[in-house]
């Protein structure tokens, strides 16, 4: 077996043997249910206002702390870095139950292996800093994948939420009633949009200030623009909201059924590209396998590595180019 393939394998069985470790629910730490009820049974001093506040402030911030990271020495250094609130609030978004510190050891595992055998076997440089590249990528692209399906599905059940949510409204029912027939009668991912909106309505959040920050939990949807939208003007100026909401439904509908035109009349170019992106792992493997010696000279020297690794990076360019042309937006 050889290096590059043992690598291959050690580094994919220790990426899906800690990502299944750390998938399920987080549980509560020990210390910080301990803080918890320091903080719910506290008896601060009532006449010392400004010491029982900053006690308070400071127990809350540690919780904070527990609650994103796990390792706290590396949190505070995440916490300098602006790019890590931005990879937060991708994984809130794809309901990914890790820590932002957690999730960039998992990112780290598989290109700490690649450039360990970097060292190890430095002819083999270019092939191996390339595979690094990519297994660090592989989180990401699959949180992506899974911030994707979790849009689709909200884009498929948003009509018929919108057809709830004005049918409850020409009951008599109230807007955060509506929101309610919609937690109870429709699947994830929406019923958890609404059912965020509902809580932080029940805290005391202004209604207003809760609509907005729907687009927070789901910032690629357009719609849920639309409908946030169209929510706060009916409650500026007033007018029949469930008449809104249902030529909303009508609209939304209709560009479903333009999107699925335009995607059959797409299909060609689209599978085009994913021939032409294909086409040149199907004829390496083919020629590899009948002359081995043929493909020799592109692992054997650093300029036969540099040329595989370009001809790899052109060929993905172009197929992501082709997607982009292929990929109209309604």
């Amino acid at each position: 077996m050889t290096p590059i393939l043992l690598s291959l394998i050690v580094g994919i069985f220790i990426f899906i043997t800690i990502l299944a470790v750390y998938a399920d629910e987080r549980k509560l730490d020990p210390g910080m249910a301990k803080r918890l009820n320091e903080i719910k049974n506290s008896s601060y001093d009532i006449s010392d206002g400004q010491k029982a506040e900053s006690k308070i402030k400071s127990n809350i911030k540690v919780l904070i702390q527990d609650t994103e990271y796990k390792i706290g020495l590396l949190g505070n250094i995440l916490d300098r870095i602006e790019v890590t609130e931005r990879i937060r609030k991708m994984l809130k978004i794809a309901d990914v139950k890790l820590t932002v510190d957690i999730f960039l050891i998992v990112s780290a595992i598989g290109p700490a292996i690649f450039l360990l055998l970097i060292i190890l076997l430095p002819a083999n440089f270019f092939i191996l800093f390339i595979l690094a590249l990519v297994f660090f990528y592989i989180p990401f692209f699959l949180v992506k994948m899974k911030i994707k399906k979790k849009l689709e599905l909200f884009t498929q059940q948003f009509p018929d939420a919108l057809g709830l949510v004005a049918s409850s409204l020409r009951a008599g029912h109230s807007l955060t009633s509506s929101f309610q027939m919609v937690v109870q009668e429709m699947p994830e991912p929406i019923c958890n949009i609404f059912k965020t909106v509902i809580d932080e309505i029940s805290l005391g959040k202004d209604t207003r200030d809760a609509l907005e920050s729907m687009d927070q939990y789901l910032p690629g949807s357009i719609d849920l623009k639309f409908f946030i939208t169209a929510v706060l003007i009916q409650r500026e100026i007033g007018g029949n909201l469930a008449e809104i909401l249902d030529n909303l439904n009508y609209t939304i509908r209709e560009r479903f059924k333009l999107i699925g035109q335009l995607k059959a009349q797409t299909a060609q170019s689209q599978m085009s590209g994913v021939v032409l992106g294909l086409a040149p792992i199907f004829l390496g493997i083919i020629i590899a396998l009948i002359n081995p010696n043929y493909l020799k000279p592109l692992y054997d020297n650093i300029a036969g590595q540099m040329l595989l690794g370009f001809s790899v990076i052109w060929a993905i360019i172009g197929f992501m180019l082709i997607k982009q042309i292929t990929n109209i937006r309604v």
